[in-house]
């Protein structure tokens, strides 16, 4: 009996060790989930970009460049960024990055939301990444 006491606590502590690590790993995977660095996930391309810059375009004058478009999919995970303050799942930013502009659109009531200029800040990667000001 008290030859299997110290193997018992080593098993005991060894499983502990592996419990905590396997919470701290799963803890900093979803930390680094909620903290990415893309803003809104859902990419928009082909005719219903054309159809979206349409569409805003009867309401102002835009830029002459093609924009980047993403769709707003989980208005949450922008939660404290003063640009989506009013946004709704569903609604759609046009990037401008040559004009620096950012557009908050709602198709589905065919409003403007917002209008910002951008901030191009640059990545360790040496790729640029746009984020949209406060407006003034």
């Amino acid at each position: 009996m008290k030859k299997m006491l110290p193997y018992a606590i080593v098993s005991v502590l060894l499983v502990g060790i592996g419990l905590l690590f396997f919470v701290l790993v799963f803890s900093y995977v979803k930390m680094q989930k909620s903290t990415s660095s893309d803003l809104i996930p859902a990419k928009v391309g082909g005719a219903r970009v054309e159809e979206i810059v349409r569409d805003v375009s009867r309401h102002m004058l835009l830029p002459s460049e093609t924009p980047d478009v993403y769709e707003v999919g989980d208005v949450s995970q922008l939660a404290g960024q003063p640009f989506f303050r009013i946004a709704e799942n569903g609604d759609v930013v046009l990037l401008y990055l040559g004009a620096k502009k950012a557009i908050l659109f709602r198709p589905s009531t065919d409003r403007i939301i917002d209008v910002s200029f951008l901030e191009l800040v640059a990545t360790p990667s040496a790729t640029p990444s746009a984020t949209p000001s406060a407006s003034p």
